[in-house]
């Protein structure tokens, strides 16, 4: 029997851009370790209407993901400029 094929990974360092604290993760791709890192951070749930409402009071904006003037939490740097 063959074994199974190995995907390829390469280590990541992420760099959190508010508190400057860095994470190195080996992940086959830049999503899969920004993935891996926000994962431990944040958490994700569908927005209800009563928590829109309250949020949109306390002055939180809306952002557009892949809006390039959305604000990024963390940056991926890799030593080839990926």
């Amino acid at each position: 029997m063959s074994e199974p094929k190995k995907t390829k990974t390469r280590r990541y360092v992420l760099t959190n851009n508010q508190t400057g604290d860095k994470r190195i993760v080996n992940a086959a791709t830049k999503s899969q370790a920004l993935g891996h890192v926000a994962k431990t951070d944040w958490s994700i749930a569908p927005l209800s209407i009563d928590e829109a409402i309250k949020l949109t009071r306390e002055g939180v904006d809306e952002e557009v993901a892949g809006d390039a003037d959305a604000p990024e939490q963390l940056s991926l740097q890799t030593g080839d400029g990926n």
